[in-house]
């Protein structure tokens, strides 16, 4: 177990692999928080690498879209509070600072404009200008690295139908 948690500490699901009498054994000793509820079970060594893969895989999936739904439980529970936005001249300069604990962003969608971080200020232009980022790609990554979550999903299945939607620590 502790060379699993030193290995993986991304918060990625971990998804066992293993005869099913063994499985359990882990389960106890587990101290990983992300351990995916599925497993694939049989001998490891005798399914191949491709069909181990591709049962990981559905499984991790399965997983990702869990969260992916309860964030947007999330978003719909907090919409009428300071901590729920879609506004970018809000969520850009809170992703900035690392207050963004979830962010969802249209994956069709793009935000161009210009950051002023020493005034916490966003310009955004209705098309690309010399110069111009894609705010909805900073936000993401600066989210990202401040430990925040960010869910990038077809527009269809975007929150409250806007480009992006964040959910804010404070």
């Amino acid at each position: 177990d502790r060379g699993i948690v030193e290995l993986v500490r991304d918060g990625s699901p971990l998804v066992l692999a293993g005869v099913d009498y063994l499985l359990p054994l882990y389960r106890e000793v587990n101290s990983y928080a992300a351990l995916a509820a599925g497993t694939v079970t049989g001998n490891p060594d005798s399914v191949g690498d491709d069909v181990l893969h591709e049962r990981s895989l559905a499984i991790a999936t399965e997983e990702f879209a869990a969260d992916k739904r309860l964030a947007a439980e999330r978003v719909e529970d907090l919409w009428a509070t300071p901590r729920a936005t879609s506004d970018p001249e809000t969520f850009v300069p809170a992703a900035i600072h690392g207050r963004i604990e979830t962010l969802f962003v249209s994956s069709e969608a793009e935000l161009w404009g210009s950051i002023d971080e020493s005034a916490d200020a966003v310009a955004i232009h209705a098309s690309r200008e010399a110069g111009d980022e894609d705010l909805l790609d900073v936000a993401a990554l600066r989210t990202i690295l401040a430990g925040g979550d960010v869910f990038s999903v077809p527009p269809e299945e975007m929150p409250r139908d806007a480009a992006a939607v964040a959910l804010l620590r404070y």
